[in-house]
């Protein structure tokens, strides 16, 4: 479960460094939460972890 959490905040920190670099902007914590919400449904990996941890992450 540690190394999923892992993942998923470096998914975070990547997408926070790519939405930067294209637009200027932080990207909003909600969109975040939104995406990874998203990807939680399709990866057997991230489902280990909690959805409130998943939002603790973002």
């Amino acid at each position: 479960m540690i190394n999923a959490a892992g993942v998923i905040y470096n998914h975070c920190i990547a997408l926070h460094k790519r939405y930067y670099r294209m637009w200027g902007k932080h990207l909003n914590c909600a969109k975040l939460q939104a995406h990874i919400a998203s990807l939680r449904k399709r990866n057997q990996l991230w489902q280990s972890v909690d959805s409130q941890a998943v939002q603790d992450i973002c």
